[in-house]
């Protein structure tokens, strides 16, 4: 499903595995104040939604 920066996701098979994982990251960044690292984390779930 996902090609994160140069590895490819774990959850490549799986979109909702993929989808929770990203928005789980984005949560914990935005905790750490990272809004720009939850930010891309977030556009990863927008583009894989937008290809299925």
């Amino acid at each position: 499903m996902c090609k994160k920066e140069k590895e490819e996701c774990e959850f490549k098979d799986d979109p909702k595995g993929c989808t929770l994982k990203h928005v789980s990251k984005a949560r914990e960044l935005l905790s750490k104040g990272d809004v720009e690292g939850a930010d891309r984390e977030l556009s990863y779930v927008e583009k894989h939604w937008k290809e299925e």
